[in-house]
């Protein structure tokens, strides 16, 4: 894809003349005077710019075309105050601070600059938590109550300190069954002698136990799903995070639109005796036993029990997506999403979707259901048939797998299946001998998850882990083990958020069979919007005298993005790319990477970010574009 240099040049004059034109422009204004520059002298031992971040006044945005800030020296008077409470939080109690200004001729600008005498810090030098008598924890239970809080002896004492570590142990021993819990005592400051003591004596209160589970809204569901999703149950202790990880694993059903669990003291009119029989029931019974575990909570002594309570908004079973959209690759592209989240009752998740685009027109479909034959354990089975037009191939894809998947942990989650698939390939490389490949292979792969979002990442890491070996004994047109590892991390810097992403793959393979055996759909390609963006789709690595790409079994793939934000929605995006691509197993050449960089625009919506880059070749080639622009739906990783 190309534009005309004039074009080009013209936008970006436009650009710039508009970004130092606006803020002239919105200046023009006699009565109000604007804070040319912010800032701070004398600031040590505090971050400058969390310290910027709680006060009224503010400097000049660095983004060129953004309004200056009007000047409030009223605001700025309150904001001494605010400097002050500040370090009090950061430990340092004497802490003086005073404003200067630098106006200009017309007094239409000022420089502001804050002088801090910061003084000195105050230390905790003695630090004691003791157990109200007669004691409720055993030694061993307490010392983990108490071991590792963020406050110790010798540490710099602020209020936010003292803050953090009463919020650390009420939420240890909420965790541990006591959400009642009372801390007597406190902290002594000597601000002249600059020494602090801190001692609390804890009274855990009562210890509390979940009670009888109740469930309102529901309509459609069955009360037994719902149920079967909690990792409580009566009279298990309280805590915390089992309220959360059952939150949790009732939205990932995306049966409900909102979830509320509510676990609190019974009123007194709902107080009972712990033994009291039930009233006999229409039919003159005594209804139902109550739960064994649920007694003997109720009958010990200094247990108290909470009954709890889910509030459920149920989601329209059925629901249908129409989108249309356009991109560099796929161009043109339609796509009906038809969706049953409680296909035949049992949260089983139904999927059907028709697609349309440029490169993989077709119909796919899906059915999950969760808990297959033991708690846990999903099974999900899918089934496709595609029309690819890559540059590489083209080719009817019939494509069928099943998949189990269990979570081994908060992040980690382990998956194995099977997948068989035909395939009638029009346009085959000169390396193969046969159109009709087929795929008859196992499927093995682990995954972490510990993004805080997977839409718009800025912290966390995932790593994903795949083996597929195929067997020409069961039907494979060769045999070969493909090996995929890739890595991703965010990080955020300031207002920045620094991604990075890592992928490493190899086909090998073995039997007798040799790299004509490996179906060229199943072989590894680089280049284009989601790899190495300075090159054309599936352009990186070995190609044919035609100049169309024929894959590899080796693939390396780098990135690193630089991601902050313009306005609103609006991003911006910095990026460096590598990545080779090589028809020998498991070989990795310097000389063979190709390199990119460049710049991109990032526009986010409900559904994703729309995606505009463009990526200049740092090694181009003869014939190779000095620079692709790329136009796409989501991040690029």
């Amino acid at each position: 894809m190309s534009v005309p240099r004039s074009m080009l040049r013209g936008s970006v004059l436009g650009l710039v003349l508009l970004a130092l034109l606006y803020p002239c422009a919105s200046s023009a204004r006699d009565d109000v005077a604007f804070v040319r520059s912010l800032d701070f002298e004398g600031v040590e031992e505090v971050p400058e710019r969390r310290l910027a971040d709680a006060l009224l006044t503010s400097g000049p945005s660095w983004r060129p075309w953004a309004s200056p800030p009007e000047f409030d020296e009223a605001a700025l008077v309150e904001d001494l105050e605010r400097v002050a409470r500040f370090y009090q939080e950061h430990g340092f109690y004497q802490t003086q601070a005073k404003y200067e200004l630098e106006w200009n001729d017309d007094r239409s600008r000022v420089r502001i600059r804050i002088v801090v005498d910061e003084g000195p810090p105050v230390h905790l030098t003695k630090f004691e938590l003791t157990q109200r008598d007669p004691p409720r924890f055993s030694s061993d239970r307490w010392g983990k109550i108490i071991a590792d809080l963020p406050l110790s002896v010798g540490d710099v004492f602020g209020v936010r300190d003292y803050r953090l570590v009463r919020e650390a142990l009420r939420a240890r021993l909420a965790d541990q069954g006591h959400p009642q819990s009372v801390l007597d005592g406190g902290a002594d400051v000597d601000v002249d002698a600059g020494v602090a003591s801190v001692r609390w004596t804890i009274d855990p209160g009562p210890e509390v136990r979940f009670g009888e589970i109740r469930v309102e809204g529901l309509e459609r569901v069955e009360e037994a799903i719902v149920l079967r999703e909690l990792t409580f149950a009566p009279g298990d202790r309280y805590d915390v995070a089992s309220r959360l990880e059952s939150r949790k694993k009732l939205s990932s059903l995306g049966l409900f639109g909102s979830i509320l669990i509510e676990c609190e003291a019974p009123k007194p009119a709902e107080i009972s005796e712990p033994n009291e029989p039930k009233e006999p029931d229409a039919r003159g019974g005594e209804g139902e036993p109550r739960d064994p575990a649920l007694a003997a909570a109720e009958s010990s002594p200094g247990v108290v029990v909470w009954p709890v309570t889910l509030r459920i908004r149920e989601r329209a079973p059925r629901t249908v997506r129409i989108g249309v959209g356009y991109g560099t690759e796929e161009l043109y592209r339609a796509r009906v999403e038809w969706r049953h989240r409680n296909f035949l009752g049992d949260a089983r998740l139904l999927d059907l979707r028709l697609q349309y685009n440029a490169l993989t027109p077709g119909f796919e479909a899906s059915l999950t259901q969760p808990h297959f034959l033991r708690t846990g354990l999903r099974l999900r089975l899918e089934g496709a048939v595609r029309y690819e037009t890559m540059p590489a191939y083209e080719a009817v894809r019939l494509v069928t797998a099943f998949q189990l998947e269990r979570s081994l942990s908060e992040h980690w989650s382990v998956q194995g299946g099977y997948g068989f698939e035909i395939a009638d390939v029009e346009h085959e490389d000169p390396f193969a001998s046969d159109g009709i490949d087929r795929v008859s292979a196992l499927q093995i792969g682990f995954e972490r998850d510990a993004l805080d979002d997977r839409i718009t990442p800025r912290r966390g890491t995932a790593l994903r882990l795949f083996a597929s070996p195929a067997f020409e004994a069961i039907g494979a047109t060769g045999s070969w083990l493909h090996l995929d590892a890739t890595a991703q991390g965010f990080l955020p810097v300031s207002f920045v958020t620094l991604g990075t992403r890592l992928r490493i793959a190899a086909i090998e393979t073995f039997a007798g069979s040799g790299f004509s055996d490996v179906p060229v759909f199943k072989r590894l390609f680089s280049g284009g919007s989601t790899s190495v963006r300075g090159f054309k789709f599936q352009k990186v690595g070995p190609l044919d005298i035609d100049g169309d790409p024929v894959g590899g079994r080796s693939l390396l793939e780098g990135s690193v993005e630089l991601r902050f934000p313009i306005w609103g929605r609006l991003h911006a995006v910095g990026f460096l790319d590598a990545g080779l691509v090589d028809r020998e197993s498991f070989r990795y050449r310097r000389s063979a990477l190709r390199e990119s960089a460049g710049p991109g625009l990032r526009f986010s919506t409900p559904v994703g970010a729309i995606r505009f880059d463009v990526g200049f070749p740092l090694d181009r080639k003869d014939r190779e574009d000095k620079y692709r622009f790329h136009l796409a739906m989501g991040y690029s990783f």
